[in-house]
């Protein structure tokens, strides 16, 4: 919402206001609408509408109410609220960001960069206790060919997500790798 939108709307409801005036620009008092300021005394005004941001604040003094403009307003004057409505989605500008589509290699060659397949017959030995999980599951021999370990776990996920996200992973300790499978069975 906008200042000078909300100011425009004030000035078309100031007349149904009691005790309505202007203080500054976006700065007015007026009996609040809604506790009706004191039953006493009808020159008492303390609702007073502020601008903060980008807004206009309104807030009573006697019943602690404080609302936006467009809530003050909707509880005010409907049919001038829905206009209200109408008139900021008109003026607003769109903010589009042109962004093009992610595009997914059918393969990305820094996800197996220092990764070892499981299924290898040259498999680090180190990497045993990796096999020996698995193994551990009763998984098919053919789930082995897509299963990967590493030892370099910090190094290889740091180049995929960032130092920020990769601090908890340490180099050095043997690390199970699950590719993703997208629908069309091709590993990313």
């Amino acid at each position: 919402m906008s200042l000078w939108c909300d100011d425009k709307y004030l000035r078309l409801i100031s007349g149904q206001l009691d005790q309505f005036r202007y203080l500054a620009p976006q700065k007015s008092r007026f009996r609040c609408p809604f506790c009706g300021d004191s039953a006493r005394n009808k020159l008492k005004a303390r609702g007073y509408t502020f601008p903060k941001q980008q807004t206009i604040i309104y807030k009573c003094h006697n019943c602690d109410l404080a609302l936006p403009f467009s809530a003050f307003l909707r509880r005010l004057s409907r049919p001038l609220f829905n206009e209200y409505i109408i008139e900021n989605f008109r003026t607003q500008t769109p903010t589009v960001v042109a962004t093009p589509p992610p595009t997914i290699p059918k393969r990305l060659p820094i996800v197996f960069t220092g990764v070892d397949q499981l299924s290898s017959a040259s498999l680090d030995m180190s990497l045993q206790s990796v096999r020996d999980y698995v193994s551990a599951r009763h998984l098919p021999n053919s789930a082995l060919t897509r299963l990967y370990g590493t030892l370099r776990g910090h190094t290889w996920l740091t180049s995929l997500v960032g130092e920020k996200k990769a601090g908890a992973i340490n180099d050095g300790l043997p690390y199970l790798v699950i590719p993703l499978r997208l629908a069309n069975h091709k590993s990313v």
